[in-house]
């Protein structure tokens, strides 16, 4: 049972003999409090590179050592797996960091790839510098503790595209409603999981962000696969008519909702912009989409873009077989995350035309080395792409600052393109009996230049 071990781990010159990660589970790498075949299968993914992720003792290099630890510690986790993560996740060389989810007391040196930083502590804050001849890509993070060694989920990401001018954030969120049983989504820094917990639930930021370029987070369907018409969202929501109202509970609006006393003077919907990086039927269909206006005073228009996975591919109800207008990702393994990143670019240039138009939207999916863009704005006509959309709007909302909202519910699902994908096959509830059906969304960072209420 992977309870803590006793070990002689070495990272670089310094070696420590210790029950080594008493509290926490190392070799965990998917997060799910079990070491199993998930977890082998990524740590044989990553291996002899120096894949941050399954490089286990922190060594800079995934190998047998870490297979060894692996094996060792077999099982259910019984150990407190304390959510741990640090702020900004990107961060420039020579800049600092804070990190969250652990006493700062407790930490007597920091890791990173092996070689002890600097680093500064109190009773409240913990936070340390990335050398500035560190080179760009994902490094592994390790707290040196009292108790032994601590590594913190998923690292950090040195880049040098960061300025001044630019914040990356964790963002943390609130929930509205509940679930199965009365049950809301677990929430951490970055995290919003309703795995266990049914629908419908949703969680918003409790910041919005201005200056948008990239939104990453880790998309784990896994708990969502069979499901039918049961939605996995990931969105933005901008209200140009409040920016810092939070679009939660009775000051909730989107596209297609208008809440009492929300936006009244509005007779074509609600003012509020949404934008979807992921909306889902199950795990079988995704959609990305962009609800916009042309002008301020002229109607909706949305653009969007569906892929099928593996899921759809094997269902019954999915028919005849993926049509024209989509995205092929049946390559990823739905048991396994999937690594989103959406971009807000304002320098593109669009391919057929030459012209600069105000902002591009793309969102790309990747697992294992695999990237497969699902969405870009400027990208060749889908089957059921909608209306034209105004970049000049989107570059408005990104300033005026958009919220974070993660939800599972039943009332749209995507069934590609004109329904040509699903043939009709019944809901499936989100609760009946336990466990319930839910998905998990972590890792979640927004790089922008400010924020905006909360």
């Amino acid at each position: 049972m992977n309870i803590g071990f006793t070990a002689v781990l070495c990272a670089s010159a310094v070696c420590i003999a210790s029950p080594a990660f008493a509290n926490d589970c190392p070799t965990d790498l998917n997060h799910d409090r079990t070491t199993d075949g998930r977890d082998l299968a990524m740590l044989l993914g990553g291996w002899n590179t120096t894949d941050y992720v399954s490089d286990i003792n922190a060594d800079g290099m995934s190998n047998a050592v870490d297979l060894a630890l692996l094996l060792e510690n077999w099982g259910l986790c019984l150990g407190e797996q304390s959510i741990t993560s640090v702020a900004p996740h990107f961060v420039a060389p020579g800049a600092s960091f804070v990190v969250l989810g652990i006493d700062p007391g407790t930490v007597t040196e920091v890791l990173l790839d092996g070689e002890s930083i600097d680093f500064n502590s109190d009773a409240q804050l913990l936070s340390a510098e990335v050398p500035a001849s560190s080179t760009e890509g994902g490094r592994t993070l390790v707290l040196v503790t009292n108790s032994g060694l601590h590594r913190v989920v998923n690292g950090i990401t040195v880049s040098e595209e960061l300025d001044g001018n630019y914040t990356t954030y964790v963002p943390t969120f609130s929930n509205e409603g509940s679930g199965c049983n009365s049950q809301v989504a677990d929430l951490g820094p970055g995290l919003v999981n309703f795995e266990g917990k049914g629908g419908p639930n949703r969680a918003c930021s409790n910041q919005a962000y201005t200056g948008i370029t990239k939104i990453t987070a880790d998309i784990d369907l896994s708990d969502a696969k069979g499901r039918k018409w049961n939605n996995a969202s990931f969105y933005l929501i901008s209200n140009p008519d409040d920016w810092s109202k939070q679009p939660l509970n009775s000051g909730y609006c989107d596209r297609g909702n208008l809440e009492a006393g929300i936006n009244a003077n509005e007779s074509g919907g609600a003012n509020c912009r949404e934008i979807d990086f992921l909306e889902t039927n199950g795990a079988a269909i995704t959609q990305s989409t962009e609800h916009l206006r042309n002008t301020q005073d002229d109607g909706f228009a949305q653009r969007w873009e569906e892929s099928w996975t593996a899921e759809a591919v094997s269902n019954s109800c999915y028919s005849p077989s993926p049509a024209t207008g989509g995205h092929d990702i049946a390559s990823f393994d739905l048991d396994q995350p999937i690594q989103m990143v959406a971009t807000f670019d304002t320098s593109a240039v669009d391919e057929k035309t030459g012209a600069t138009p105000p902002t591009r939207m793309k969102v790309t999916f990747a697992q294992g080395g695999n990237t497969i863009t699902v969405y870009d704005s400027q990208g060749d006509a889908m089957g059921e792409e909608g209306g034209s959309i105004s970049s000049s709007d989107l570059t408005t909302q990104i300033a005026g600052g958009f919220w974070l909202l993660v939800s599972w519910h039943q009332d749209y699902s995507p069934s590609g393109p004109a329904g040509s994908w699903w043939d009709g096959c019944s809901w499936d509830a989100n609760c009946g009996s336990a466990p319930f059906p839910g998905w998990k969304l972590n890792n979640i960072s927004v790089v922008g230049n400010g924020t905006v209420g909360g």
